[in-house]
């Protein structure tokens, strides 16, 4: 069986029991308030709102069940992807284990293996003690803590594993710290995280990002710390989409790729798509209809020079894909124009073109 599947039967037999459609009108009214709020932010607020809005979510097995089961395809790929990259045996240490779900399934699964979960909701963790209690498991403790500067402080090369699951880079002050001289700087790891990893010690991460220059900017920062690329993977999420996962540490290969270029190409083979269009983009990823207006200053300047190092182009990620007309004229000189044509593009035998 694989891990997938083995995910998918623990975490039904986990909650058999309890009926998420069955949850007072009170705690209810909270759930969607907290779920409002995430909605409104786009994902998780500021850090100094994470803690009151867990404790919303997953005030009882039953919402915490009800906010799972809407994740439920990304919590189950996930899961299975980091078990497939865990060995018996080792220390595991999970940033942000919510109610433990899936630390628990890897420590049934790994019974040689120690792990410990952290996380900033009491509530969520109330919650992972009793599935933990019901499982029997010993190999697995849970405590309420910040990843950011954990209590007690965790001891020199003791890590084997530290894993992040949608955690870090989700925080808005975590994702994006300037430094004096102005410079972002992603997912900055902290000092303790590379002190507790043993020497072959691993990073392995789950990530939720908006863009791939956002992915490639935290791989870069990594990197810096002193890890090495190992492994890079997209983990389908079932909606078409897929989130990036990477291994890494600081023995064994550095995979040298253009990470957008990679996600791109990835991300449409996923989907089937014939043609990838980079829009011209600034440093956080973000484009727009026209990026040449209304530049007048230094600032302005600085911009363009940022979109013209990341040029619009079309690449094909399938040998069939059309052919592209480069007699075209554009409409306007910043809105280029590109005719398409394919052989079995015809009507009565009339060549169509887009």
């Amino acid at each position: 069986m694989e891990s997938s599947e083995r995910t998918q039967v623990f975490l039904q037999e986990l909650w058999e029991d309890i009926d998420s459609g069955d949850i007072p009108t009170h705690q209810y009214e909270r759930l969607i308030d907290a779920l409002d709020t995430m909605t409104s932010w786009s994902g998780k607020p500021a850090a100094h709102f994470v803690v009151e809005l867990y404790d919303s979510l997953m005030q009882t097995p039953e919402t915490a069940v009800y906010c799972h089961n809407m994740m439920w395809f990304r919590i189950l790929t996930s899961t299975a992807w980091v078990r497939d990259r865990l060995h018996d045996g080792e220390v595991v240490f999970d940033l942000g284990s919510c109610t433990g779900h899936q630390v628990l399934f890897w420590a049934k699964e790994l019974p040689g293996s120690r792990f410990t979960g952290i996380d900033v909701s009491r509530n969520a963790l109330t919650i992972a003690d009793q599935w933990k209690d019901s499982l029997g498991l010993d190999n697995v403790e849970f405590r309420v803590d910040n990843y950011w500067r954990p209590e007690p402080e965790i001891g020199a090369d003791t890590l084997d594993v530290i894993v992040n699951c949608f955690t870090m880079e989700t925080l808005p002050e975590h994702l994006a710290t300037v430094s004096d001289s102005g410079s972002y700087s992603r997912c900055v790891l902290p000092d303790w995280m590379l002190e507790s990893l043993k020497s072959e010690g691993r990073l392995v991460a789950v990530l939720t990002v908006k863009n791939w220059t956002i992915l490639s900017q935290i791989v870069d920062q990594w990197r810096s710390q002193g890890l090495r690329l190992n492994e890079i993977e997209m983990i389908p999420t079932g909606d078409g989409s897929a989130h990036p996962g990477v291994v890494m540490s600081r023995i064994g290969e550095d995979l040298q790729l253009d990470i957008r270029d990679w996600a791109n190409g990835e991300a449409a083979r996923r989907v089937g798509s014939l043609w990838i269009i980079y829009n011209p983009v600034d440093e956080e990823g973000h484009n727009s209809d026209d990026p040449f207006e209304d530049f007048d200053s230094e600032e302005d300047l600085r911009r363009l020079a940022t979109l013209c190092a990341w040029p619009m182009r079309l690449e094909s990620w399938c040998s069939d894909a059309p052919e592209i007309n480069i007699d075209t004229m554009p409409a306007r000189w910043y809105r280029p124009v590109f005719e398409l044509r394919h052989p079995d593009w015809e009507i009565d035998g009339n060549p169509l073109s887009l």
